[in-house]
């Protein structure tokens, strides 16, 4: 039986033109009939048809900001207590309180208005560290919150424990087994609600594919952040060039240590090339012009772009780590690497080249198992049955 449509808030702190995972998932429950609105705290240069609000500034304000900022909010009447009656909710105090004098306040109150406007049946919150907003929102519009963690929020936000012990969080979907165990040791109260639900993989990755290139070619999809590990990559590519073994590696990422790693690689002089970050139509063909993808993360939830590689019969070497091995089948379609074994990393890198170029039975497995596993359709099919509940 068909599911009643519904309007879904979807908070996250990403642009969804620049997020595979987030765009696929709109696109095929738009697809279905739900109505989609997104709430992002990143500015895009071209915002999407879905982005309703963008989120807050990240650059601190000037004291002249601030003065400017000062005297909106004691024209509107923030600073007294008629604001606090107009706000004459307690849930949406909280909501507001503790942002009473900053930029955020404007921002909050213009997500409020909009979503009161809209009235949404749900709200569905991508990553953690959002819900310290989306809780007092969901309190205040009286619906409930379908959150899905990806290992890096949880990995790195503080509390996240206590805000997902929160009841008016219905339903925890974690991108794998993983992160569900960490979710459920941690916080044994959410056992009954917490479930694993794959990411959707764009269809655009399903397309026919084309030869691998038969130089040995390294593409490295990561953003430029510590938990990346970029440098071990680089450590395996002098390695390889102090073999004088030809290559090029291709970076697309975006983020505050991207400059650092430039300046080694150039200092190395590794043949290297830094695109930032692209759509996906660029990152397929990124993965195309490969015969190798790399993701040297010291922790990663499960890791979306190893499954994308796998979908272009392209062979992924990543760090063995628990969400990695369940992204690869325990290293079936893949080769997992001890985290920081320069010569470990080189040696994979080159047995995935010459894996690659064979295209044998396991690259059709691998190519299988992600048509099987991760298609949008099922992926949209099973939040259908979670936003129903």
């Amino acid at each position: 039986m068909k599911s009643v449509n519904k309007k879904i808030l979807m908070v996250c702190g990403v642009d969804p033109e620049k997020s595979i995972f987030i765009k696929s998932e709109i696109q095929s429950l738009e697809n279905r009939g739900h109505e989609i609105k997104l709430i992002t705290r990143l500015p895009s240069k071209k915002p999407s048809k879905w982005v309703i609000y963008n989120g807050f500034f990240h650059k601190p304000n000037t004291p002249f900001k601030t003065l400017i900022w000062y005297l909106i909010f004691k024209f509107k009447g923030v600073f007294n207590e008629p604001y606090r009656q107009y706000i004459n909710d307690e849930a949406q105090w909280k909501f507001f309180g503790k942002y009473i004098g900053t930029n955020k306040a404007i921002h909050w109150h213009n997500i409020l208005r909009i979503a009161q406007q809209w009235k949404p049946d749900l709200i569905h919150v991508h990553f953690a560290w959002h819900l310290e907003y989306v809780i007092p929102l969901a309190d205040i519009l009286n619906i409930p919150i379908v959150f899905t963690a990806h290992g890096s929020d949880i990995l790195v936000d503080q509390g996240w424990e206590r805000k997902i012990s929160n009841p008016r969080i219905k339903e925890i979907l974690c991108v794998s087994k993983s992160i569900m165990n960490r979710i459920t040791e941690s916080c044994p109260s959410v056992i009954n609600k917490t479930s694993i639900l794959n990411n959707a993989i764009n269809p655009i990755f399903l397309e026919d594919t084309t030869p691998p290139a038969k130089r040995l070619s390294i593409v490295c999809i990561a953003g430029f952040v510590p938990i990346k590990n970029h440098q071990w990559l680089l450590s395996a590519l002098k390695l390889l060039s102090s073999k004088q073994i030809s290559y090029n590696c291709t970076f697309i990422g975006e983020g505050k240590t991207e400059e650092s790693i430039k300046k080694q690689a150039t200092k190395l002089e590794l043949h290297t090339q830094f695109i930032g970050w692209q759509t996906e139509d660029k990152i397929k063909e990124a993965i195309d012009n490969s015969s190798v993808l790399v993701l040297p993360s010291v922790s990663e939830g499960f890791g979306m772009v190893l499954i994308e590689a796998l979908a272009r019969k392209r062979v992924p070497v990543v760090t063995d780590l628990p969400g990695t091995r369940e992204a690869l089948n325990n290293g079936k379609h893949g080769f997992l690497v001890p985290l920081n074994d320069i010569a470990a990393l080189e040696n994979a890198i080159l047995n995935a080249h010459k894996e690659c170029l064979n295209q044998g039975d396991n690259i059709l497995h691998g190519r299988h198992y992600v048509e099987t596993k991760f298609s949008d359709v099922a992926h949209a099919s099973s939040l259908e049955l979670i936003y129903s509940k």
